[in-house]
């Protein structure tokens, strides 16, 4: 009787590393040198996977580094030598694929057409998958109508499958297929494909598969966050959620914390407060959810507020709700996008200089947000102060430093501004005392509260921000 290596070298009779044989001329075999055991031969289909396995592999790197024409011919090599219809399949729409990155669409074509006509020959299990795949392809270079038919014969063949219903493929197919009808400008067929992939939850939940709903709610509840987080599909992931929430009874926390992270992505975010409120009453991930739902008021408060900014009807509310929105926010979050919203609303309330702190602490310009603050308190109460304006006008910054003195003169006859105060040095025109809240800042004087002043000049005491040049009347 042969006795075949079986020691730790081997792995299932096969050693792993070919080194320490001794060839046996009379029996023909080899020996392993270690236990004296008989080393059988790779096979031919061995042989094969390995260098599929090889071949894939070099083609996946050369795809990630761009070189799609030689990722085309080591994908080949590999399908020629897959072993079975199934990674035939899946080297031919990884070939159209490199196709597609080439723009050689038609070739694209071809090979999606092959792959499906040998995912039929070979009686593949996931045929509906190739044909989605293909739609997919037509979705993406516009050709919408073609998409949807592929799309539809997919869901047939889904919907005809008594058992292992791919409820994430559905779900999936039904989205690009939506979207494609309302492409073509027919927004009436979201409702009946809905209706249609609900159908299909129901199947699921009630097939033989598995009893056990906690698992089949478990399973809906994680395609739901799967097809919301990578491809944002809002309607098709709340579907699936509620359809998990519904069967389940245990650990609800955590679904009901999905669904409003899906309705917050869907800036549904009144829906989604409430969904983190019924979380918090289920138990579990209190702090996670906690964290999520102040994430979720920020931006519910910062997407109203954003509004009133384009609208330019911002009042000193709408400064306590930003600064609300800040209070809550998450330490890990972002608050840029806070700290410039609420810069433009102190900008439209007339504090245009603490608006430029807002951006400066935004942009984490800590140094200038420190000057600014520093110069600003030498500023003594009184209104002795005017900012000038309209600099970039004329000469900038150039003529202004630290104690230049300037002269104002008064132009009552001015057609624009019957307060207007020009700002001169050496007789020549350098800018204008500020009027508008759009160019004064809060700490000085306009040209109108100093109409009736006898200065004739003023001090320029600094510069803010290389804008806003700040003067004290002498």
């Amino acid at each position: 009787m042969r006795r075949y290596c079986t020691c730790s070298r081997g792995v299932g009779g096969k050693i792993t590393n070919r080194t320490g044989l001794v060839h046996n001329y009379i029996l023909g075999v080899d020996i392993c040198s270690h236990c004296g055991g008989i080393v059988p031969k790779e096979s031919d289909d061995d042989n094969n996977i390995r260098r599929y396995d090889q071949f894939k592999s070099q083609a996946m790197m050369l795809s990630q580094n761009g070189d799609y024409l030689s990722a085309i011919e080591f994908f080949k090599r590999a399908h020629d030598a897959a072993w079975n219809y199934n990674e035939n399949c899946i080297m031919l729409s990884a070939i159209a694929g490199e196709y597609e990155m080439l723009g050689d669409y038609a070739s694209a074509e071809n090979y999606w057409n092959t792959c499906r006509e040998v995912a039929f020959e070979g009686g593949v299990d996931f045929v509906y998958r190739y044909i989605a795949d293909k739609g997919d392809f037509l979705y993406r270079i516009g050709r919408y109508s073609e998409a949807i038919e592929e799309y539809e014969r997919a869901l047939k063949m889904l919907d005809d499958l008594e058992e292992n219903l791919n409820i994430s493929c559905y779900s999936r197919t039904t989205h690009f297929l939506i979207d494609s009808y309302e492409k073509l400008g027919n927004n009436e067929e979201g409702e009946k494909y809905h209706r249609e992939l609900k159908h299909a939850i129901s199947r699921f939940i009630r097939s033989g598969r598995n009893d056990d709903m906690e698992v089949k709610g478990n399973v809906l509840s994680s395609i739901a966050w799967k097809i919301y987080e990578n491809d944002r599909m809002f309607d098709e992931a709340l579907i699936l959620i509620d359809s998990a929430i519904e069967i389940k009874s245990k650990n609800l926390a955590f679904d009901y914390m999905r669904k409003a992270k899906i309705l917050q992505g869907g800036f549904r975010y009144e829906e989604a407060l409430k969904n983190y409120d019924i979380a918090l009453t289920k138990g579990n991930f209190e702090k996670e959810i906690l964290k999520s739902r102040a994430e979720c008021e920020a931006e519910c408060i910062k997407s109203k507020l954003e509004i009133r900014v384009i609208m330019q009807d911002v009042t000193p509310e709408h400064l306590k709700l930003v600064n609300r929105a800040l209070k809550v926010l998450p330490d890990t979050c972002d608050n840029g996008p806070y700290l410039n919203l609420k810069a433009d609303i102190l900008c439209q309330l007339g504090d245009p200089v603490k608006g430029r702190i807002c951006r400066a602490i935004a942009a984490g310009n800590y140094d200038k947000v420190s000057k600014a603050e520093s110069k600003l308190k030498k500023l003594k109460p009184g209104k002795r102060y005017i900012n000038i304006t309209g600099i970039y006008n004329y000469q900038g910054l150039a003529p202004f430093s630290e104690g230049t003195v300037v002269d104002l003169i008064k132009e009552p006859d001015n057609p624009y501004d019957r307060y207007a105060i020009r700002i001169d040095i050496n007789g020549e025109t350098v800018g204008y005392v500020a009027n508008s809240k759009y160019t004064l800042i809060k700490e000085v004087a306009s040209a109108e509260e100093i109409k009736n002043t006898s200065s004739t000049q003023a001090e320029v005491q600094f510069i803010l921000f290389n804008e806003w040049v700040v003067a004290k009347l002498i």
